[in-house]
């Protein structure tokens, strides 16, 4: 059964969360009631079906995480657990991303689950840049899947996409995340397909499916949600 781990808000945000969960047969057992407000995000769309964001995030309820409201090893194993997902700005939000990152370290240690982590960095809440670098290399060493666009990339790493060796750096900056780990990285690029990177150090790039955009809002959390759902049903995630 699908568990979603969420702190929710009481307030008509949270109940609309919860009404939709529910209603897709997600339980919420592990989710917490949360007094904090819900966290909002207004979404403008351009006429290219690209997004930008406005986000309303100060003392909101999702970055309040204690260790006791995270499952410990007898609840992920009762749940039948193969596979942590979490990413964006649960990773990066204070004071609970350090307390899910801790959460993580622990499993990623036990070898007891696949560790997944989406990087989708938010440039538009005016993080530091040299700071989230550090920060999403940190997560990269306790994860076994990484996926980030090549706009988290250029971001991260302050690269000008007109330059001959864009691509080439790209490469690069992926390879060192692996070093000389088993991991796996999965590199977006739009219209332009998926990069998939081996611990062996090969690239394979798959095309993407051309079609007229619409709305881009959510695709990265799509593209992870198909991937950890292939995989499972190929028994690929889990302990070791």
């Amino acid at each position: 059964k699908h568990q979603f781990l969420g702190r929710l808000s009481s307030d008509r945000f949270g109940k609309i969360i919860r009404e939709k969960l529910e209603t897709n047969g997600v339980s919420l057992d592990h989710s917490i009631d949360a007094e904090e407000l819900s966290t909002l995000v207004v979404v403008a769309i351009d006429s290219n079906g690209v997004p930008s964001y406005s986000f309303y995030v100060n003392g909101t309820a999702d970055w309040g995480w204690t260790p006791a409201e995270l499952p410990d090893n007898v609840e992920l194993e009762n749940m039948h657990a193969t596979a942590i997902q979490f990413g964006c700005l649960g990773m990066a939000m204070e004071p609970g991303n350090l307390v899910i990152e801790g959460w993580a370290r622990d499993h990623f240690k036990q070898n007891s689950v696949t560790i997944s982590h989406d990087i989708n960095i938010r440039p538009a809440l005016g993080f530091e840049r040299e700071k989230e670098r550090l920060r999403v290399e940190r997560i990269n060493d306790i994860s076994h899947l990484i996926k980030a666009s090549d706009e988290d990339i250029q971001w991260l790493y302050d690269l000008d996409e007109t330059t001959d060796d864009f691509q080439e750096r790209i490469d690069a900056i992926v390879r060192s995340w692996i070093g000389d780990s088993g991991r796996h990285v999965f590199v977006t690029r739009g219209a332009e397909g998926t990069s998939l990177y081996r611990p062996s150090g090969s690239r394979i790039d798959v095309p993407s499916r051309k079609i007229n955009v619409v709305d881009t809002v959510g695709a990265g959390d799509t593209f992870c949600a198909n991937l950890m759902g292939q995989l499972s049903d190929v028994s690929a995630l889990g302990s070791d």
